[in-house]
């Protein structure tokens, strides 16, 4: 297995490297750190990489005349739990400082994501455009599929990169959801479904209600890492590298299922527990 991203040899004798081989930093980077120049030439040298790069700097029909390249950068700080955002009006990428001086691997993947963001710039202008028409969920939940399908084309690129033992099985979006339905539970427990919400809280029906998700029960802050487990466990279920890791998810999925289970046998009238219970038998569901 291995221990680090191993950069492609640029002299491999593969001619579906040939695009690859050809690209350069310049075509689609207006900056960038320095120290973020071995991810680059990673995406480069990957033509399915390099294919959502193409899209990412591609103009947009109503705002872009022009092809518009990349900005990356490390944020110079930041209160955002999140890894990388993407600022659609500038086409920056900024990554959390975290990030900073990590391994490739670590920070590859984020790059990707926001990369498959950026290339879906006309579906987000025209959701964007139609916002003030929606309520508030209807609008959250069209912006997280979206980025469920950037999700999706990472955890593809990523799985692949692994199999191929240039990176760690444990790197980011190795394990994605295989539906929706999960996912986008995921993205509400995280609080990134609400900071959707609260971003473009200007643009949206000023007499709309507040963001409510779909979760069966109101989750508390005690209850949202027991449900994030089980979802994360059941992401693993989902994107096996192995029956032992299949097996071992699926046991700790019916031990908090059973934890639970007996909580509410021993505390029948707490309301938090019969609403954990609930939330954790739907998460659980396949």
């Amino acid at each position: 297995m291995a221990t680090k991203l191993q950069l492609i040899s640029s002299n491999t004798a593969n001619s579906s490297q040939t695009l690859s081989q050809a690209a350069t930093a310049s075509d689609f980077f207006v900056s960038f750190p320095s120290d973020l120049e071995h991810t680059i030439e990673f995406l480069l040298s990957d033509n399915e990489s390099l294919a959502i790069l193409s899209q990412a700097v591609q103009p947009t029909p109503r705002n872009d005349p022009l092809v518009r390249k990349i900005n990356l950068a490390f944020a110079a700080n930041t209160d955002s739990s999140l890894k990388a955002k993407l600022l659609i009006e500038s086409n920056t990428i900024e990554l959390h400082p975290t990030l900073k001086g990590r391994p490739i691997e670590e920070i590859l993947p984020y790059v990707l994501f926001e990369l498959c963001n950026a290339s879906v710039k006309d579906e987000v202008d025209t959701i964007l455009r139609q916002a003030p028409l929606q309520d508030t969920d209807a609008f959250v939940e069209q912006i997280e599929r979206l980025e469920y399908t950037s999700a999706q084309k990472t955890h593809a690129l990523v799985s692949k990169w692994i199999l191929q033992q240039k990176c760690p099985q444990e790197t980011p979006y190795g394990n994605v959801h295989n539906n929706f339905k999960d996912h986008y539970l995921l993205q509400q427990l995280v609080g990134h479904s609400e900071s959707i919400a609260l971003r473009y809280s200007g643009i949206l029906d000023p007499h709309a209600e507040a963001f409510k998700g779909t979760w069966p029960c109101a989750v508390s802050p005690e209850a949202s890492p027991i449900l994030q487990m089980i979802l994360e466990m059941k992401s693993v279920l989902q994107n096996p590298f192995s029956e032992q890791d299949r097996a071992k998810a699926q046991l700790r999925i019916d031990s908090l299922l059973q934890r639970i289970e007996r909580m509410e046998r021993d505390h029948p009238d707490a309301k938090e527990v019969l609403s954990l219970l609930t939330n954790a038998r739907f998460a659980a569901k396949t």
